[in-house]
């Protein structure tokens, strides 16, 4: 077992026990700043499949000389990947996404339009004011609870993210208000929520694809490019929820935080915009 998995069961079952059935959520984030967009997205990952596709990680990655993989320093040919070819950079990015489609239950990726920083100073929810960050964090975890519900997943869920980054306060703030009272544990399956390196974590690196995959879709639909990249093509053909917030749902969210729910039920407001506990 590799540290991070021994570490999720660490914060799972401080007191000892037995886990029955465990689903581990993986999530990071990404930027297109040039754009405005960010993106949260992860993948929810069987414990045995995690562990399987970890170390098939692994191998790749030290047959190229790699210490860990980033996958804007692999597209833009930086860092690690600074003395390395294109195909190879090409056919190391392809053989990851492989792994993460024969080993991920699904995929979740929120994205929102930064341009318009004063809509957000008016979109409520119980715990403050929503930041961008929080927004698509809050989309992946209430997406992660519906896939649960919609399976009759009855086990716990483990939600790690990475560790060191500048959003790891505004995530452990939401989820330390999401699970302070037990009927929101027990709708989420939370089993426990921590934070981990990227670089020693290879599920945290499967997300780091998604999240820049898409949030680089996001960045070029809005300049026009409609045409889906091959490697997000090829990424998708496994199950997905994918949403961008743009400007217009943004008004629409910070419409229906200023109403009850009952009232923007009735208007048909989709519940990911309502942002209901």
């Amino acid at each position: 077992m590799s540290s991070v998995h021994a570490r999720i069961i660490e914060i799972l079952l401080p007191q000892g026990g037995l886990v029955l059935e465990l689903v581990e959520f993986y999530l990071d984030e990404s930027e297109q700043e040039s754009a405005q967009v960010l993106c949260v997205a992860g993948y929810l990952f069987d414990k045995t499949k995690c562990d399987a596709m970890s170390l098939k990680w692994s191998k790749v990655l030290k047959r190229h000389g790699l210490p860990y993989f980033h996958m804007v320093d692999c597209v833009h040919g930086n860092g690690a990947f600074s003395n390395m070819p294109k195909q190879e950079r090409i056919d190391i990015q392809t053989q990851l996404i492989d792994l993460i489609k024969e080993s991920a239950i699904i995929g979740f990726a929120f994205s929102v339009d930064k341009s318009r920083p004063e809509i957000f100073q008016h979109i409520h929810h119980p715990s403050g004011i929503l930041s961008p960050y929080v927004m698509c964090a809050y989309g992946c975890l209430a997406a992660g609870r519906h896939w649960a519900d919609g399976k009759g997943f009855d086990g716990e869920i483990a939600y790690i993210f990475e560790a060191g980054h500048a959003s790891q306060i505004e995530a452990n703030a939401l989820m330390n208000f999401l699970f302070r009272e037990a009927g929101l544990r027990a709708e989420y399956r939370h089993g426990g929520h921590s934070f981990m390196p990227k670089d020693k974590s290879v599920p945290l690196q499967a997300a780091d694809i998604l999240a820049y995959l898409w949030c680089k879709h996001i960045k070029d639909a809005r300049a026009g490019r409609r045409i889906m990249r091959a490697d997000l093509k090829s990424l998708l053909e496994i199950g997905h929820k994918a949403v961008h917030y743009g400007e217009k749902q943004l008004y629409d969210m910070r419409f229906a935080s200023i109403v009850s729910k009952a009232e923007a039920e009735s208007l048909s407001i989709p519940y990911h915009w309502s942002f209901w506990f």
